[in-house]
């Protein structure tokens, strides 16, 4: 249910705490906190509440949920997290069909073999398979193999892993919260002010009308648009564009491990209905003016001439009969929503200066949950419920340590280039 902000509760902050950003992160932490009495009003509050689809990342991610990440914190939030996804009753919202990784050369065999020995220390189940037919069996209608006869191709399989859907999860988070007394609320919070010790003050707009809710407690889960609301706190959050491309609609194939192709920055998978394919493989185009964010109604961006070429270079790594399936990409801003054609967007995320989320306390009343991936959204909404709650755990404090808001210190521009920097190796591998 979505409330309107009409109730005059809303204007005493005592016992109330203020959850900005309605993605996959804020949904969780209001579900977590809205199963907890310390609080008497848990108030969930996003520009697109009561959309289909959430307007912000989560509504876009393609739901690859890789578990090993070679920063151990990223690992162990993962692992959390995956074992929070198979708990929920919708098995759409997570299924466990493992992960696959490519490689061709001597160079990508060494990239594997490292990543298998860091997989069995952080106790994920993994093998190397060398037998080029075993890998095609796992994604036949997906993975290159025409015209090659020399059977150079590795695999790493990771069976733990799998694919999420994040709009499924972020509404059955909604639905936990709603069901425990959350207020679920659209509106979009044009800042956040802090009166006294233990009240703070957000303005925002809701139904075109101007209105304020007042809390002891704020936390900010808005990805790319966090800069917005504490600007001199998280500069770090910077924007980037991403291209991502579904294929026309296609007959339901046999279930399959999502894959990815480290060498060539590429990876795929099939979405039931459809497969989609995204690459990393450019130079990264960052969003470094608020000014361009500040009226999106989502996290979709016009689509770069420049991406085409990207996306038709990706799909190399796919069959014939599978690249055939991309022809005619039509723009997703420009697509009718009920179309069977082929679609790309420009999808627009958020990225660090050292690949990690920004997570913990602003200052005393104020939190943050941002920069977050759907892969390490739920062990994080819980870290930072913990926080509001009082009930932070001494065995995360290395995990809050490491992910600390403030842990870069004054705004540079060498730590800006920094963070653009990190998009091409999304994953944190090791140079």
């Amino acid at each position: 249910m979505v409330f309107e902000i009409t109730s005059p509760n809303f204007l005493d902050p005592k016992g109330q705490v203020l959850i900005v950003g309605g993605g996959i992160v804020g949904s969780s932490v209001a579900a977590i906190l809205s199963g907890s009495s310390k609080y008497g009003s848990i108030i969930l509050l996003d520009r697109g509440i009561s959309s289909r689809t959430p307007l912000g990342s989560s509504g876009l991610a393609p739901g690859f949920v890789g578990q090993l990440n070679e920063l151990p914190v990223l690992t162990e939030l993962a692992k959390r997290s995956v074992k929070h996804y198979l708990a929920i009753p919708n098995k759409s919202a997570f299924q466990q069909l493992g992960g696959l990784e490519i490689a061709s050369t001597l160079s990508g065999y060494a990239i594997l073999e490292g990543r298998l020995r860091l997989a069995r220390n952080a106790g994920l189940k993994a093998r190397i398979i060398e037998n080029t037919e075993e890998i095609v069996k796992l994604a036949p209608h997906l993975i290159n193999v025409e015209g090659d006869q020399t059977g150079r191709l590795k695999g790493l399989y990771f069976e733990e892993d799998g694919k999420a859907d994040p709009v499924v999860i972020t509404h059955f988070e909604q639905e936990i919260a709603s069901q425990s007394g959350a207020y679920l609320m659209d509106g979009d919070v044009e800042g956040i002010e802090r009166l006294e010790e233990g009240h703070y003050i957000a303005s925002l707009r809701s139904g075109g009308e101007k209105t304020q809710i007042h809390a002891e407690k704020v936390v900010i889960c808005t990805g790319i648009w966090a800069r917005q609301l504490a600007p001199k706190e998280l500069w770090p959050i910077v924007p980037v564009k991403h291209p991502y491309s579904y294929s026309v609609i296609r007959p339901p194939k046999s279930p399959s491990p999502f894959i990815r192709w480290p060498e060539v920055h590429v990876y795929a998978r099939d979405h039931g209905d459809r497969d989609g394919v995204g690459s990393y493989r450019h130079i990264p185009i960052p969003v470094l003016n608020d000014d361009e964010l500040r009226g999106a109604d989502s996290a979709l961006d016009k689509w770069p001439a420049k991406f085409d070429k990207v996306l038709e270079d990706a799909r190399t790594v796919l069959t014939s009969e599978a690249r055939s399936t991309f022809r005619g990409l039509v723009d997703l801003q420009e697509r009718d929503s009920d179309s069977s054609s082929a679609y790309k967007f420009n999808g627009l995320f958020a990225v660090t200066p050292d690949g990690l989320p920004l997570l913990g306390t602003l200052e005393n009343g104020v939190l943050c949950a941002v920069g977050i991936w759907v892969t390490h959204a739920h062990a994080s909404a819980k870290l930072i419920a913990d926080v509001v709650l009082g009930e932070k755990k001494a065995e995360d404090e290395w995990i809050f340590e490491q992910l600390d808001p403030h842990r870069f210190g004054e705004k540079t521009e060498q730590l800006i280039r920094k963070a653009v920097g990190t998009y091409n190796n999304i994953y944190n591998r090791k140079q």
